[in-house]
């Protein structure tokens, strides 16, 4: 048994010492593919072994299937422990990926005070959230540093008219919003000057619930340094939750807010689109509370000026009803069986494919493989709370981890650095263990989550286009993917996500001014190809049109210039004339306003 493995092992490593030497061609993959099919249980060492650095790393001996299971779930258990988080006020101080220095000074003072002393003083100030975001929007010099994550206070409105200064009590928790989701297998950025944001949000409570305080107005105040994490706790103690977020819940709500976030669902906009009001400290240290004019616009003004009480916390605070101050603050700065239900004449004015589920999703490789791309659709559906939890969630990283058969994700970042050639193999036989043959059903917020896979340092990129061309993008979108390959061999190491959401009011969210599909391209920190993908992708998929495919803003990766944002939004002006009347001084001025062209002389 011991010779005919070590002949079995040397036939899998010549295999891919032969594939590994040729171009990355229909070919190769086809080669790659029968190699993995023929030799499940030592085709990982043989990787292994091929890419190894020899007198540094040992040979590895075959381990069964199960163990090699294991170890990947383990993995994914680690990583879940890990800090997601950065420190602020020191000067080597990071996001959340690492790829950003901050700097500054660690503020003790309560937040408007620091305001009016920076005002008085001439100073800088910069509000950090949870370190998400992969632009320079993070990078400060000579800057005092707000830590907002103390700021995570949630209270539920119940005094009509009077704003959002009054609250009450969670009732007894009883059980949320459920979801359920099933797969199927188919062949400019945020206002500097919000230092603080207490917002309202349109939260849905389960169906046949004893009733609870005000429940018709479903409003709650929180404040802007809370995650989205700790805001689902706070919601589920309620009996409550949101009808939509984004896959990962690590983001504070304002960044969330400003960088125009989304989850998926053709009759839900981004996460901006729940606000009802927002509480802002200008430069200044004078407190507004920003909400619409008019009714045609998010949800309408949220507050009687009448009774308007003029003071929130016991701090005075100014009543700002008027659509474009609501709307500058709000966001600041296929598979052919698929493919044919998304196709453009179809959205009239949504195409019944996307139309047919709450939140309607694709989990698509974006490599060829044998002349189509494997697929997974996904579909979650709102489900009572008498509903029962069910099923068990698959993520595509913990998959991948298992065809690799490593056990941490260093070692799989180095054989893909090292062997490129094998990652559209590895993405498309873990897209295939995500097919599920019955529906995942728990809390929203757990449905609604990306998983695991959140907890892994990554950075992406994503393209938001207008959703009825969502078919000739992607399918442009994946040309490229395969021409970078094959010229430079550039990989994704994940599959893409491909999201549909309603338009959105907010003169710079990704969604302005048409139904939007947004398309994630997920890349592992340290893949050392993966920045020079998302340029080349930038480069050939934006152009100065606005029905440009845009970038969403907190994962831009520094590559929106300005002269993107005046092409992409036709109401950049409007949101830049009330963003100058809140930075008159230069108060909030910094590397990604001198990017962006919109830095105030001082």
């Amino acid at each position: 048994m011991g010779a005919h493995h070590s002949v079995a092992q040397k036939s899998v490593e010549w295999k891919l010492r032969h594939a590994r030497s040729k171009p990355p061609n229909d070919q190769t993959l086809r080669q790659l593919d029968r190699v993995f099919a023929e030799n499940p249980d030592n085709v990982h060492d043989g990787i292994w072994n091929v890419v190894r650095k020899p007198g540094v790393e040992p040979r590895r001996r075959g381990r069964d299937s199960k163990k090699r299971y294991d170890q990947a779930r383990e993995s994914v258990r680690l990583a879940l422990q890990a800090s997601h988080g950065h420190l602020v006020g020191s000067s080597d101080a990071k996001n959340g990926t690492g790829n950003t220095d901050v700097a500054g000074q660690d503020p003790e003072n309560p937040l408007v005070a620091i305001v009016a002393d920076a005002h008085n003083l001439r100073q800088r100030v910069r509000a950090i959230g949870s370190g998400h975001s992969f632009s320079d929007i993070t990078y400060s010099t000579n800057a005092v540093l707000v830590d907002m994550t103390l700021l995570k206070r949630v209270a539920m409105m119940d005094n009509g008219e009077e704003g959002i200064v009054g609250f009450t009590k969670p009732s007894n928790p009883t059980q949320p919003l459920s979801s359920n989701c099933k797969k199927r297998r188919q062949q400019p950025h945020n206002v500097s000057t919000s230092t603080d944001l207490l917002i309202n949000i349109d939260v849905e409570p389960p169906d046949d619930e004893p009733p609870i305080v005000n429940r018709s107005r479903k409003l709650a105040r929180v404040q802007a340094g809370i995650t989205i994490r700790e805001l689902n706790d706070e919601l589920d103690n309620r009996g409550l939750a949101l009808v939509n977020m984004g896959a990962f819940d690590g983001q504070t709500l304002a960044g969330v807010m400003s960088t125009g976030t989304h989850g998926s669902g053709i009759a839900f906009g981004p996460l901006a689109s729940f606000v009802r009001a927002i509480v802002l400290v200008s430069e200044n240290a004078t407190v507004y509370q920003i909400e619409p004019a008019s009714a045609n616009v998010g949800k309408g003004p949220l507050s009687n000026p009448a009774s308007f009480p003029h003071t929130v916390d016991g701090l005075p605070i100014e009543l700002k009803q008027d659509d474009d101050w609501f709307r500058t603050a709000l966001v600041a700065m296929g598979c052919d069986d698929v493919r044919r239900q998304l196709l453009p004449e179809l959205w009239a004015p949504i195409a019944p494919a996307v139309a047919g589920a709450d939140h309607f999703e694709l989990v698509l490789n974006p490599y060829t493989r044998w002349s189509h791309n494997s697929c997974v659709r996904v579909e979650r559906n709102h489900v009572t709370h008498n509903t029962k939890p069910s099923g068990a969630r698959k993520d595509w990283l913990s998959t991948l981890l298992e065809q690799f058969g490593i056990h941490s994700i260093p070692h799989m970042i180095g054989v893909l650095n090292r062997f490129p050639t094998i990652t559209p193999i590895a993405v498309n036989r873990a897209i295939s263990l995500l097919v599920e043959s019955g529906p995942y059903t728990d809390k929203s917020f757990r449905v609604l989550n990306l998983g695991p896979a959140n907890s892994i340092k990554g950075m992406a990129m994503e393209l938001h286009c207008d959703a009825s061309q969502c078919v000739p993008i992607i399918d442009e979108l994946l040309d490229v993917f395969n021409d970078e390959a094959e010229n430079h061999e550039y990989y994704m190491a994940g599959p893409l996500g491909i999201r549909f959401t309603a338009a959105s009011d907010a003169f710079l969210a990704p969604e302005a001014g048409r139904i939007t599909c947004a398309i994630e391209l997920d890349m592992l920190v340290g893949v050392e190809t993966g920045v020079k993908l998302a340029q080349a992708i930038k480069d050939k998929m934006c152009t100065d049109r606005y029905d440009s495919p845009r970038i969403h803003w907190g994962l831009d990766l520094d590559f929106v210039t300005e002269d993107d944002i005046r092409s992409w939004y036709p109401d950049f002006e409007s949101w830049h004339a009330v963003y100058r009347q809140l930075n008159s001084t230069g108060m909030f001025n910094n590397k990604f306003t001198r990017r962006m062209g919109i830095s105030v002389p001082t």
